[in-house]
């Protein structure tokens, strides 16, 4: 899915930012934004793979068309 690769990629640009800072706030909080990503996209690729968020998309997108 796009949106789960868009997740991936900025997980991907803020591992650029550790290797390339010296700045332990930043790699800090690169750590730990990076901590939540991965745990983001387990969760999203495990949910898009239910039935129950495929019926759910189905009800989306009869209901509504805005974010």
């Amino acid at each position: 899915m796009i949106s789960i690769d868009e997740i991936v990629a900025t997980k991907n640009r803020l591992e650029l930012l550790f290797n390339n800072t010296d700045n332990a706030e930043e790699k800090l909080a690169v750590k730990i934004i990076n901590g939540n990503l991965t745990d983001l996209i387990a969760q999203l690729n495990n949910m898009t793979q239910s039935p129950q968020f495929k019926e759910m998309a189905k009800q989306f997108e009869n209901d509504s068309k805005e974010v």
